[in-house]
């Protein structure tokens, strides 16, 4: 799977990733944004993996949030 959010006048995201047992399996965010630290990004997609299909973004966003302030 694949998606894509471009903000106005702004950057583009995407995300590629593969499901298994209506999980997330894999997760790669990329895209024309920049992040600080570089290594928070591994962390973005770990934070992703294993994480239901019928999650909603805020729930996901959820997930980001708590593994990277764990940093």
């Amino acid at each position: 799977m694949n998606g894509q959010y471009k903000v106005r006048g702004g950057k583009l995201v995407s995300v590629d990733v593969t499901v298994a047992e209506d999980r997330i399996a894999t997760a790669h965010v990329f895209g024309d944004f920049f992040l600080e630290p570089d290594d928070a990004l591994e962390d973005l997609n770990a934070a992703l993996v294993g994480m239901p299909v019928s999650s909603t973004a805020a729930e996901l966003a959820a997930a980001v949030t708590a593994r990277l302030e764990a940093r």
